[in-house]
């Protein structure tokens, strides 16, 4: 269990003082270049039916030098040939003061003598900004190397560890013990890594004192009601976090409910996503009540979910007062026509909501039709009524003619076709 440890000027000055320590002198040669898995081996990548694929990869040292990115995303990399990578780049004072990117993500046979390798490369570097270790079977004992590693680590920004299911509830406590002191991090994502309630909690305690992070993913884990729970009352305490995806985990009512209480009082995440994660109308009327008082949330994501018309006459009556919402996607949910009405009642009043996603809704029996495939999801006239509505708001926003936002408030205006078919 993490304590709640303050970040204290004495970790700051330990990180300071290791970035001047490690940092480049002004004379050096600047690495630019992006290097790939040809640059550094040659006649690299090679088809399995190539005679020379079994041969020994040449060692990359020399090709390593000047590069700024490495990028080796799906290569057929061995455990071998990324031990050696890892060395050459940890022991080379030139080639790791250059690097900026290390990109790793779907090289299976990382594992966890990868992953510490790697560790040892963010050890030693004091300009790595962002690293890639996504869907390269990474384990608990992996993810508490570079935990340690990143413990003070004064410039890495990133943290790609996603798909990788052996991570856990341990890994995600290492990584999340790392956090308390970090001041450089703002992008973490564990999406798929097993992560459940246990290392929710191990983040939502780091998170209450850390105030680097800004994107944290943690989409198609298990966390469920607590998890949700204790990530909601971190929000209560945490400015820092802007962006959390919870998307495909089981968080039910009861832990959609805890956030949506917690971001009440909440002036920092601007972007949720609580789609596909058994969201009902229960959650979400405590979550337009929250849409009531906050004033910093523009992007609200709860696809996929079991959202009606008792929750979408919530959101919509929450829509007449709020004025911070540029996005609400609904698709994928249980809410007809009497539900849609309400949310086109509430945009009337509102100004400000410029994407309002519906598609795939369904039809409920006071309009006296059966659900089919073929069916129409919401009357033509609503739609359209809908889709005028979030153009006059784009429109007013200025934005009428930029093709962004003309890709962005699409699916309304197809809704409205298709439902006049």
């Amino acid at each position: 269990m993490l304590l709640g440890l303050a970040v204290t000027a004495e970790a700051a000055a330990r990180q300071e003082s290791s970035a001047r320590q490690l940092s480049v002198s002004p004379t050096s040669e600047v690495a630019t270049r992006q290097c790939t898995e040809s640059d550094l081996y040659a006649g690299w990548p090679r088809v399995h039916h190539d005679p020379l694929y079994a041969s020994a990869r040449p060692n990359p040292l020399e090709s390593l030098l000047g590069c700024a990115v490495v990028d080796l995303e799906h290569a057929s990399l061995s455990q071998d040939d990324i031990l050696t990578l890892a060395r050459e780049v940890a022991t080379n004072g030139t080639v790791v003061a250059g690097l900026t990117r290390l990109r790793l993500g779907s090289v299976g046979n990382t594992g966890n003598a990868g992953a510490s390798a790697v560790a040892d490369v963010l050890r030693a570097s004091s300009t790595l900004q962002q690293l890639d270790l996504g869907h390269a079977q990474v384990g608990a004992a992996g993810a508490a190397a570079l935990g340690e590693a990143l413990r003070g680590h004064p410039s890495l920004a990133t943290l790609l560890l996603d798909w990788n299911p052996g991570v856990g509830d341990a890994g995600a406590a290492s990584i999340a013990e790392a956090l308390v002191g970090n001041l450089f991090l703002t992008t973490l994502s564990l999406e798929r890594s097993a992560v459940g309630d246990a290392g929710a909690a191990a983040l939502a305690d780091a998170l209450r004192v850390n105030t680097a992070l800004r994107t944290l993913r943690l989409e198609g884990n298990a966390i469920g009601a607590a998890g949700g729970a204790a990530l909601g009352e971190m929000l209560r305490a945490n400015g820092a976090v802007a962006s959390l995806s919870l998307h495909l985990n089981p968080l039910g009512d009861g832990g959609a409910t805890a956030l949506a209480n917690a971001l009440t009082a909440n002036a920092a995440l601007g972007e949720l996503d609580c789609g596909a994660a058994g969201v009902g109308d229960a959650a979400a009327v405590a979550i337009a009540a929250m849409l009531r008082a906050n004033g910093a949330l523009h992007t609200v994501r709860l696809h996929s979910n079991a959202i009606g018309d008792d929750g979408a006459a919530a959101l919509g009556e929450a829509l007449r007062t709020n004025t911070a919402l540029r996005e609400l996607d609904l698709q994928l949910n249980a809410i007809g026509a009497r539900g849609a009405d309400a949310l086109r009642a509430g945009l009337t009043d509102n100004y400000t909501l410029r994407t309002l996603r519906l598609e795939h809704n369904h039809v409920t029996a006071a309009l006296g039709q059966e659900l089919g495939d073929d069916e129409k999801e919401i009357p033509a006239a609503l739609a359209a009524d809908i889709s005028a509505l979030l153009e006059r708001n784009r429109a007013q926003a200025g934005i009428v003619d930029d093709a962004r936002a003309e890709k962005a408030w699409h699916s309304a205006t197809s809704l409205a076709r298709s439902s006049a078919r």
